[in-house]
């Protein structure tokens, strides 16, 4: 596997480095998943500017995991935050984020609504929304 250093690509409000937790390199071959999870998470934060008709900032709690670093803090043995391309072509991948300037409740509605088909749940006691690029369209997870 190819590790680069973490490069500066960013999107209007994110950097790479707010999407992945890992102090020292990051899979090259991640970096158009990265950038998928940076303008996913502009358009979530772009959209609930205007929905909230407000300035909503978006702070990212957890994106890309290493798995020592996921074992580290007890993350899931299958964690979708250890991206990853899957057979298919399709990738998996998920982040973590919440946001001061709107009650989280708000914004999970207005994200769940947003990502329709995705992977989505609230972590109420945490106060921070999780999204995957799952789709399981019979989940409404509230933990």
């Amino acid at each position: 596997m190819e590790w680069i250093l973490i490069p500066s690509h960013k999107s209007k409000n994110f950097t790479l480095r707010e999407v992945v937790h890992r102090t020292g390199g990051f899979p090259e071959s991640l970096v158009p998943i990265a950038m998928y999870q940076m303008g996913r998470l502009q358009a979530i934060r772009d959209g609930a500017c205007e929905f909230f008709n407000k300035e909503v900032t978006i702070t990212i709690t957890s994106g890309y995991r290493d798995p020592v670093y996921n074992l580290s803090i007890g993350g899931a043995e299958n964690s979708h935050h250890q991206w990853h391309f899957n057979e298919d072509g399709s990738f998996t991948c998920a982040s973590d984020f919440y946001s001061r300037d709107v009650p989280i409740e708000a914004l999970y509605g207005f994200v769940k609504k947003y990502t329709q088909g995705e992977e989505c749940y609230l972590h109420s006691k945490k106060k921070f929304i999780h999204l995957a690029t799952e789709n399981r369209l019979d989940e409404n997870w509230v933990i």
